[in-house]
């Protein structure tokens, strides 16, 4: 059975960025969740689980082998291809093993600004490759999450690629913080319960998602990509789904004014937490 096949698909919330004004909400699936999805995430985690056990030749010897080649010698680029490969296929496994739900994590009161410094400077040598200036706009003081900050590096990083490949001529990228109350009037299963939460907001101003990806963009392996340059389409925006929803958060996104894309990730305020410098 084809896997969106196994995937539920529903509705999305309005998700509009203080800093980043948006002219239409998109929809997108309710969750990588339930029994369709149960039925492959456990097949998904074994296979990823395997195959990264396999790969540890492939890291751990090019480097071995090269320091006895001779200067000068061809079998160095072909070691460094190997060395390529290898780090495009740990970061597939990676993100399978994330979006199985395999593995323990510990959850610490955490700044999300600290955080999205820290994503902003881990993105900065891809950044330039790709012509693009990442500019924060960060509220302070602002509450704490509960979080596994190694996670949301992740599913920040995956969002920020997917921005990086929708601006093919480079261009401007906001990602802003703020907080945001939920009131009652929004509560159901394709919105953020009610409640406090600091929203992470990524702002493109890229060619937008097609109009027949909008119910599928949270799906694994649906890819709005165009270019085959770089392997593992298709997973980045499925495991940042997953991840803010192990958060107890929701994500959206909406078409921004002027062109691009809003993507908008809600964590909850920590109970009882008080504000980050």
């Amino acid at each position: 059975m084809p896997l969106e096949d196994l995937l539920d698909l529903s509705c999305g919330y309005r998700a509009g960025a203080r800093d980043c004004p948006v002219s239409k909400t998109e929809s997108m699936p309710s969750a990588l969740e339930g029994e369709r999805f149960d039925a492959v995430k456990g097949i998904v985690g074994r296979i990823a689980h395997d195959f990264n056990n396999l790969l540890t030749p492939l890291l751990a010897y090019p480097p071995l082998i090269r320091n006895d080649l001779p200067e000068g010698s061809c079998g160095a680029s072909l070691l460094d291809v190997i060395e390529k490969t290898a780090q495009d296929m740990l970061h597939i496994t990676r993100q399978l093993l994330e979006l199985s739900g395999h593995g323990e994590y510990e959850f610490h009161l955490a700044d999300l600004n600290e955080i999205v410094e820290r994503t902003a400077a881990e993105a900065g040598a891809a950044a330039a490759a790709a012509g693009v200036t990442i500019q924060k706009q960060l509220s302070t003081p602002i509450p704490h999450v509960s979080a596994c900050a190694e996670r949301v590096v992740l599913a920040l990083r995956n969002v920020l690629r997917n921005a990086f490949e929708a601006m093919p001529r480079g261009g401007e990228i906001v990602i802003a913080t703020r907080e945001q109350t939920v009131g009652g009037e929004n509560a159901g299963p394709d919105a953020p319960a009610p409640g406090r939460y600091v929203v992470v907001d990524v702002c493109d101003r890229g060619e937008g998602i097609p109009v027949d990806l909008g119910r599928r963009i949270f799906e694994p392996f649906v890819s709005t990509r165009r270019s085959a340059e770089r392997r593992g389409a298709g997973l980045g925006l499925s495991v940042a789904y997953r991840i803010v929803r192990d958060h107890g958060g929701y994500i959206a996104f909406a078409a921004r004014e002027g062109g691009g894309t809003v993507f908008s990730l809600f964590f909850p305020v920590a109970e009882g937490a008080g504000s980050a410098a």
